[in-house]
């Protein structure tokens, strides 16, 4: 396999580690988004109702039946919203959970092929370098003076 396309395997691969760690980044921030906009909507309607309960008992604050209706119903109301807002919250606690799980599993894959595709590089690199010839000669002369010393020492304990 030639140089240039390991360089483009190896780029492939980062790429594809790259696009599968933004799109990760995005699915959170989307998340994110999702929940701040609930937050922001549950408090607008519990600002209007607190308006709506201040209003009714300003026009009647003698009338107890009309006040404590009003002020059960804002506080069902609000009871509402806030188990509506931890269910989602949950939901996408559970979503990301999962989520998050296919993603490591994507990272690990590409990050693995950008891995062997980074090796096989550098193999590459290693063995059209110019001194690539000299360290292999190198190489095979210090393993064979390596291996007679080996070879007497077990001749030795052998002998003993």
């Amino acid at each position: 396999m030639s140089a240039n396309t390991q360089i483009q395997q190896y780029f492939d691969a980062l790429i594809a580690a790259y696009d599968q760690a933004a799109s990760a980044a995005r699915e959170a921030s989307d998340r994110g988004i999702k929940i701040s906009g609930r937050i922001a909507e549950e408090i607008g309607a519990g600002q209007r109702e607190a308006l709506e309960f201040s209003k009714k008992l300003a026009a009647e604050p003698t009338n107890f039946g009309l006040v404590t209706t009003a002020l059960l119903e804002a506080s069902v109301a609000a009871q509402g919203r806030a188990l509506a807002l931890a269910q989602l919250a949950y939901q996408e606690a559970l979503s990301a959970n999962a989520g998050a799980r296919k993603i490591l599993d994507q990272l690990i894959a590409s990050h693995r092929s950008l891995a062997e595709a980074a090796v096989a590089l550098s193999t590459a690199w290693i063995g059209q370098g110019p001194l690539a010839e000299a360290w292999q000669e190198g190489l095979k002369a210090f393993s064979a003076v390596g291996g007679a010393p080996k070879a007497e020492a077990a001749a030795a304990k052998a002998r003993a």
